[in-house]
C-alpha cells in the first residue's frame, strides 16, 4: 500500500503543461515537460474519473509487459493523470496517408498495422477501440505505435478489471455489434474488423480491406 501510495502522488507539481495533444470522452492528454530535466513527455488526464486512470495506466503496463515495442508508460502523479512517453516526430495515421505519395509504403505500412494488430492478440491483449486516430506513425523511420489503450482487456479471466466481458465505452462507430462481444476471441476479431473498416475511408486499400475481411470470416 505504501508503494502504491508513493508512486500515485510521486511527481506531483514536477511537470509544466505545454499544450493539448488530444482531447477524447475519458480526458485529455497533455505535452508536458519534467521542470527540472527538461525532457518531454505526453500527461494523460482523466475527467476526474480515478478508477479509469488506474485501468488505463494498470492495462498499459501489461502491455509494455507483453509487447516490449509499445508506448510505454512512466508514472503515476496525481489522482486522476499519469505520465507516458511522448512520441515526437510521430503523426496519426490518418494524418500520415493524407500526405504520403508512396503507394508502396502504405501497403507496406498497412500490412505491418495488421501484423501488430496479430502480435497484440497473441500476447493476449485486445484493443477495442483501434481506429486511424489511435494509430501513430513516424514519418522518417515508419515506426508504429498503437496508443489509447483505456477501452483495452486481456484474455485473462481472472483479471476482472480487465474482462472482455465488459464494456465501459460509448457505441464505437466501427464496432456496430459490440454489445454481443463477449470473449476475448471475438473482441480480437472485432479489432481488426475496425482497423479495417475505418480504412475504408481511403479508397486506395479497398482490395486489400476485402481480402483480409475474407480471411477473418473463414477464421472460426
Amino acid at each position: 500500500m505504501y508503494e502504491y501510495l508513493k508512486n500515485l502522488f510521486y511527481g506531483k507539481g514536477d511537470y509544466k503543461k505545454e499544450q493539448v495533444l488530444g482531447i477524447g470522452s475519458f480526458g485529455n492528454v497533455w505535452l508536458v515537460t519534467d521542470k527540472k530535466t527538461g525532457q518531454k513527455f505526453a500527461l494523460k488526464q482523466s475527467n476526474n474519473d480515478l478508477g479509469a486512470i488506474l485501468y488505463q495506466y494498470d492495462l498499459l503496463g501489461q502491455v509494455n509487459k507483453r509487447l516490449p515495442g509499445s508506448l510505454k508508460r512512466i508514472k503515476l502523479t496525481e489522482q486522476n493523470q499519469f505520465i507516458m512517453e511522448y512520441l515526437e516526430g510521430y503523426e496519426t495515421l490518418n494524418s500520415f496517408i493524407n500526405t504520403c505519395k508512396n503507394m508502396d509504403t502504405l501497403q507496406e505500412i498497412f500490412y505491418r498495422i495488421l501484423d501488430q494488430i496479430d502480435e497484440l492478440h497473441r500476447y493476449g491483449i485486445s484493443h477495442r477501440d483501434l481506429k486511424a486516430n489511435n494509430i501513430m506513425i513516424h514519418p522518417e523511420t515508419l515506426d508504429i505505435k498503437i496508443i489509447d489503450f483505456g477501452l483495452g482487456c486481456l484474455d485473462k479471466p481472472s483479471q476482472q478489471k480487465f474482462s472482455c466481458q465488459n464494456y465501459y465505452g460509448t457505441t464505437q462507430e466501427f464496432y456496430p455489434d459490440y454489445e454481443s462481444l463477449k470473449s476475448f476471441q471475438d473482441w480480437s476479431k472485432a479489432d481488426k474488423k475496425a482497423f479495417l473498416s475505418s480504412m475504408k475511408f481511403y479508397k486506395k486499400f479497398d482490395k486489400n480491406i476485402d481480402k483480409e475481411l475474407k480471411k477473418i470470416g473463414r477464421k472460426k
